[in-house]
């Protein structure tokens, strides 16, 4: 967006930025441990079911490749 005329850029200073990297890491850190999460629970629970996530896989793939084969015909 253009600024107008009357408003003058917002300078960030070092204590605001030092604020705002602290968020970001904070943010990312809380990401990474909630990735964790999630992967060692979807792991989890193929090795609880194998059969089924070899199912799953296998009709996930053959509708893609369905989809995959309308869409270059």
């Amino acid at each position: 967006m253009a600024q107008s005329q009357n408003q003058k850029p917002q300078v960030v200073d070092s204590s605001h930025l030092n604020e705002i990297v602290s968020t970001v890491s904070d943010v990312s850190e809380k990401a990474m441990e909630e990735s964790r999460k999630a992967v060692d629970k979807s792991v989890q629970v193929a090795k609880d079911y194998p059969v089924h996530t070899a199912i799953g896989a296998g009709v996930v793939g053959f509708v893609a490749g369905v989809i995959t084969n309308k869409l270059l015909k």
